[in-house]
């Protein structure tokens, strides 16, 4: 749980915490006297759910893409426009095959 220290010094673990001073904590450890819940545990747990859910959601939609995106017909120009859009870095790919390959593999498409 997040917690900010209420207003006297708190040791937890090997660091001194201030008054103001926020920190994660697990529940087992929490004394009302000493600390103001900021988030409690299932708050945050519930946000790493979302941030999960968000990442694998963004990594489907890159693997959707090719579906719509017909890559005989595009040019070298828009495969650079396409993997910046995307997020996909083309390393030292050069080449159209190799910016397709680069742009298979993060998608997830073996087609080329």
């Amino acid at each position: 749980m997040l917690v900010e220290v209420s207003k006297i010094p708190v040791r937890y673990g090997t660091t001194t915490y201030c008054a103001g001073d926020t920190l994660e904590i697990k529940q087992e450890h929490y004394l009302s006297n000493l600390f103001t819940v900021i988030e409690a545990e299932e708050e945050i747990d519930q946000k790493k759910n979302q941030d999960e859910n968000r990442n694998t959601d963004q990594q489907e939609d890159k693997g959707e893409i090719n579906d719509e995106v017909n890559f005989d017909n595009i040019s070298d120009e828009e495969l650079d426009a396409f993997a910046e859009e995307q997020g996909i870095d083309l390393g030292r790919a050069t080449t159209r095959d190799g910016k397709l390959k680069k742009i298979f593999e993060v998608t997830g498409d073996g087609a080329e």
